[in-house]
């Protein structure tokens, strides 16, 4: 079972949940085992009915998280924390936050602030 998460910004047609979706059904991934969950402007959002879902479905399996290599640590707890089993996490290699290092610096930033804001109990997406 896949899950794919993201809802989309103003003036989008589509969600990042559902591209995500589209892509996988197109490259061989049975139709049937990938789930769009098209909600959530940020990861907490994303992942709150996630977890709900999980919950409803009596989902007893661990979770796989994937997300950008900066992310992923705190995509993680943040799964963690609403009751997810994560079983691990695998940061994706492509995408806007990898291949250019000033780009990467910023984003190394933002998450361990994230990560600190996190550990004091406030939620950041």
């Amino acid at each position: 079972m896949v899950v794919t998460t993201g809802g989309n910004q103003a003036g989008d047609r589509y969600t990042e949940a559902g591209s995500a979706q589209t892509w996988l059904v197109d490259h061989g991934v049975p139709a049937a085992a990938v789930v769009a969950v098209p909600t959530g402007g940020n990861t907490i959002d994303s992942l709150v009915p996630v977890a709900a879902l999980a919950q409803g479905s009596g989902w007893q399996q661990g979770v796989l998280v994937v997300s950008d290599p900066w992310h992923v640590y705190r995509v993680r707890t943040m799964a963690d924390d609403l009751g997810l089993r994560v079983a691990g996490a695998s940061p994706t290699r492509t995408g806007p936050s990898t291949g250019d290092l000033g780009r990467e610096v910023s984003y190394v930033v933002r998450e361990t602030a994230g990560v600190l804001v996190q550990a004091a109990g406030v939620s950041v997406p």
